[in-house]
């Protein structure tokens, strides 16, 4: 016989000083932990953007002790900040080709 459960699933988060106060925590495997405050980045813009911290249990670590997820992603998000070159998808490389034309000097784009 099939049930289905209507339910939602909170996950467990805090900020980095609760989970540093969870000294002897260990969370089950695959359980997700969420840092609210792990990391944020201003942008040239002066745009903050938050980056939540996330680990994974084991069953065995304790939450102290278990790596960031967000390693991998914070890399990239750096990276995707000091990029300054353009990016186009494919259909919107269709749309601008031979339509516009732009130089860049001293970090300023003029479009003729």
């Amino acid at each position: 016989m099939e049930k289905t459960l209507r339910t939602r699933i909170k996950q467990r988060h805090g900020t980095s000083a609760y989970w540093s106060s969870q000294i002897d925590f260990v969370p089950l495997a695959g359980e997700i932990i969420f840092y609210d405050d792990h990391k944020t980045f201003t942008d040239e813009f002066d745009v903050v953007h938050n980056l939540p911290g996330l680990k994974m249990g084991d069953g065995v670590t304790t939450v102290e002790q278990l790596p960031f997820l967000t390693d991998d992603i914070e890399q990239q998000l750096l990276a995707h900040i000091n990029d300054r070159d353009v990016h186009l998808q494919d259909g919107e490389r269709e749309n601008w080709n031979d339509k516009v034309s732009a130089t860049v000097q001293d970090e300023i784009a003029i479009f003729d």
